[in-house]
């Protein structure tokens, strides 16, 4: 566990009292990062703590801390934020989530790899008075006020739809993809897959391969074995998606390590598949990059959404994002893949931070 300290102090609920203020959330409601709102709308006075509580770790995983601590540092009420990692274990995840409870902690705010099957520990966390955030987790079941305050999360079907809309404009409309998602059952992958199916219905002339989405455990490592043994499998692969550009670059190693051709690529963006696209685009003029932002910001909306819950405070925000394209090599100069060889491989580029304390993040200053 890693203790973030804001401040000094911490602060308990009543067990047995649900959250107040959860139903002035606009819990469920799609929108666009337009109407996203500040910290200082939901932030009131009583001092609360709060614990994120990941379902394993990767670099866009701690972007995503640091884009929750940078909001935290926003509201002085905020005393203190812990950091629990699962460790890819969901029996982890709920004794973390218990744990927490136990301890007293105002705000929850979690990423649940293991979707559905989390509810009944979230609900009870519900029921103790936490205000419980799931966030990022696409179509999550359960019900807003009763198992979580909220789900703030991206549009996954509309940005399966994006990915698999720009590989068809890519392809003409005839070719084999494959579709490269996350952890086992996770329901973010399973929701961009249902969104790319959807598009590829209307095309018959697009094949997905292995039905997708293929899991890598967003681990780069892991993405490049797996892209490695597709590769092997299919002579013929015509596209990639994937929803993890960290995930991206180990599979776009794999293509090269083949001596394979680089191929049309959407994908979340991340500094290192920009860079990579630079470097391969000039022998490989079929390999184009269309990258959608890797939304480490929505984790901000979440803490805002617990925030008010735990605050008794109004928050009309949206909660279901529609996410948008940050780059596409076919659409001029300012959609251009960015690679900034002043930070890291791992930034994420779309992340709501200061370029400082993106650098700082992947080199132990920040």
């Amino acid at each position: 566990m890693i203790a973030a300290a804001l401040a000094l102090s911490a602060c308990s609920n009543s067990a047995g009292e649900a959250p107040v203020g959860v139903g002035k959330v606009r819990a469920g409601e799609r929108g666009t990062i337009a109407e996203l709102k500040t910290m200082g709308e939901v932030c009131g006075d009583k001092p609360i703590t709060v614990a994120h509580i990941d379902g394993a770790q990767n670099s866009w995983r701690r972007v995503a801390h640091a884009e929750l601590l940078h909001e935290a540092a926003m509201c002085p009420a905020i005393t203190k934020v812990t950091y629990h990692n699962a460790q890819g274990d969901p029996a982890k995840m709920i004794s973390e989530i218990n744990a927490a409870v136990a301890k007293g902690v105002d705000v929850i705010v979690t990423l649940p790899d293991a979707g559905d099957a989390l509810l009944p520990t979230l609900r009870r966390a519900m029921q103790r008075g936490v205000a419980v955030v799931p966030w990022a987790a696409g179509q999550l079941g359960g019900t807003p006020g009763v198992d979580y305050v909220d789900a703030p999360t991206f549009d996954g079907i509309a940005m399966g739809r994006a990915w698999a809309e720009w590989m068809v404009k890519r392809l003409d409309g005839k070719g084999n993809i494959v579709f490269l998602g996350g952890t086992p059952g996770n329901p973010a992958s399973l929701t961009e897959a249902e969104g790319i199916k959807q598009v590829l219905a209307d095309h018959p002339g697009m094949t997905l391969l292995g039905g997708g989405p293929i899991d890598t455990n967003w681990d780069q490592a892991q993405a490049q074995r797996v892209m490695s043994g597709l590769l092997t499998k299919h002579p013929k692969i015509d596209g990639v998606i994937a929803d993890s550009g960290l995930v991206s670059a180990g599979a776009i190693r794999a293509f090269v390590n083949a001596g394979r051709p680089l191929v049309p690529w959407a994908a979340g963006d991340i500094n290192e598949l920009a860079c990579l696209y630079k470097e391969h685009k000039p022998k490989n003029q079929n390999f184009e990059l269309g990258t959608i932002s890797s939304y480490t910001w929505i984790i901000r909306l979440a803490l805002r959404k617990g925030v008010a819950a735990a605050h008794s405070k109004p928050n009309n925000e949206p909660s279901v994002i529609e996410v948008p394209f940050t780059e596409d090599s076919t659409a001029g100069d300012d959609m251009m893949p960015k690679c900034d060889p002043g930070l890291p491989p791992d930034a994420t580029l779309s992340a709501q931070l200061p370029s400082d304390k993106l650098a700082q993040l992947f080199t132990g200053g920040g």
